[in-house]
């Protein structure tokens, strides 16, 4: 039974994703269990209405208090794994390795303008700003913006993301 699940969360994942790179929104569905994604987080127990009511009512469970206890520890390793990113990215702005040379940055215009994909003003400024070389940066923007179109997602060329 658990590979007929694994089976629908794939055949369900696969539509999802297209859909999402269709639109242009830089999110993605990953039909793996935790495990396979080398993710440490430990699943929750599920708690129902009945036992969410017990709770209000004062009662207290030992299945809420480890409902509580999990979420705490996987809430720890989200913040570590983000400290971690933090730390990476200090050590990148440390050095100079992440610059992005003029002869390849027209390159990656005439790549995405041959694909025909225009680049707007923003868009434009964002790429030149993420390609500078000073800092590392972060591009944020609405979905439907076209962010995964600027930097190049594969997605928007039909490769599917993991």
């Amino acid at each position: 039974e658990t590979g007929q699940l694994e089976q629908c969360r794939e055949r369900w994942a696969t539509p999802v994703n297209e859909r999402l790179a269709d639109l242009d929104i830089d999110a993605s569905i990953d039909h793996r269990s935790f495990k396979e994604q080398k993710i440490v987080l430990t699943p929750q127990n599920k708690i129902g209405p009945a036992a969410s009511g017990m709770k209000r009512d004062g009662l207290e469970l030992e299945r809420i208090a480890d409902h509580a206890a999990i979420a705490r520890r996987n809430g720890e390793r989200i913040v570590e794994v983000e400290a971690q990113l933090v730390r990476a990215v200090q050590a990148m702005a440390e050095h100079e390795r992440h610059r992005v040379g003029e002869r390849d940055k027209d390159r990656a215009l005439a790549s995405a303008e041959a694909r025909g994909l225009t680049v707007s003003g923003e868009q434009r400024a964002a790429f030149d700003h993420a390609t500078d070389g000073k800092d590392p940066v972060v591009v944020i923007g609405y979905a439907g913006t076209r962010r995964s179109a600027m930097l190049g997602s594969p997605a928007r060329h039909g490769t599917q993301r993991a």
